[in-house]
């Protein structure tokens, strides 16, 4: 097979995994839930502006409590949907057929990271609109820090699809979802309690350095940040950031191939 035959049959294959992906997110009853949930949010940031509550510091509140919540609530989208993927196609046995056509396993993984990351992508960009169309602008806030923070939040969705990939192949459902959770919102709270475990303890240099390999979400979460007033990150420290998302999503699909390609099917 010639080198562009490869490369439409592989584009052909990455098209129809990603369609399937997003069929399956619009009928889902999360998406309906995540956007009541803004809308909730939208009605009280608009209320707010109506009575009149547009100090500097309740303008940062609410447009800080409107971001947040988009990054949350388009987290939880990309978790549970990457999550599902493969445990669900197993149990109801429609991977058999995908892989038979014949679609290769990384093909597979890759396919699956990219449409759930694809669809966190649009929940998180059409949340964060709503938020910063409702809420009130605070003075003083950095536009190219915005900016920064919308492709740190895609960098932390690729991270966030890729891990819950991994985790579901070896694991029951429920519990690589809720691992992915506990790291993704509580993995900075759980390095430190972890770490104060063994304060003093001839294992502590051994405990810190395998702790630095835990996934560190707050990294890329530069909302506080942005409400806070604060400039836009220099320009080396924002590669460095992205280039992170980056080694841990890939590290993480590798891992993914490796446990399918091992996985009796």
């Amino acid at each position: 097979m010639s080198a562009s035959a490869s490369a439409v049959k592989s584009s052909a294959v990455m098209y129809w995994l990603c369609r399937g992906v997003f069929l399956e997110a619009v009928r889902r009853r999360e998406i309906s839930v995540v956007f009541l949930f803004m809308g909730l949010f939208i009605v009280g940031a608009i209320t707010a502006r109506f009575v009149g509550a547009e100090s500097n510091a309740a303008a940062a509140f609410i447009q800080n409590l409107g971001l947040s919540l988009a990054w949350i609530l388009s987290m939880i989208v990309t978790v549970l949907l990457a999550g599902r993927q493969f445990p669900d196609e197993l149990e109801q046995r429609s991977i058999y057929p995908l892989l038979a056509k014949p679609v290769a396993r990384r093909q597979y993984i890759l396919g699956k990271w990219l449409a759930t990351w694809l669809a966190g992508t649009a929940t998180v960009m059409a949340l964060n609109l709503l938020a910063l169309l409702a809420s009130p602008w605070p003075a003083g806030v950095s536009v190219s820090l915005l900016v920064q923070v919308f492709f740190l939040e895609m960098a932390a969705l690729s991270m966030a699809a890729a891990i819950s990939i991994a985790l579901s192949i070896r694991l029951p459902k429920a519990m690589a979802i809720v691992i992915a959770f506990l790291v993704i919102f509580a993995g900075s709270a759980l390095i430190n309690i972890i770490r104060s475990l063994f304060v003093l303890n001839p294992l502590q240099s051994a405990i810190e350095w395998i702790t630095n390999y835990i996934p560190g979400f707050s990294r890329l979460d530069l909302v506080n940040n942005f409400s806070a007033g604060e400039p836009g990150l220099a320009g080396y420290d924002f590669i460095i950031r992205i280039g992170y998302g980056a080694i841990v999503s890939l590290f993480a699909l590798g891992v993914a191939m490796m446990l399918l390609e091992r996985k009796p099917l």
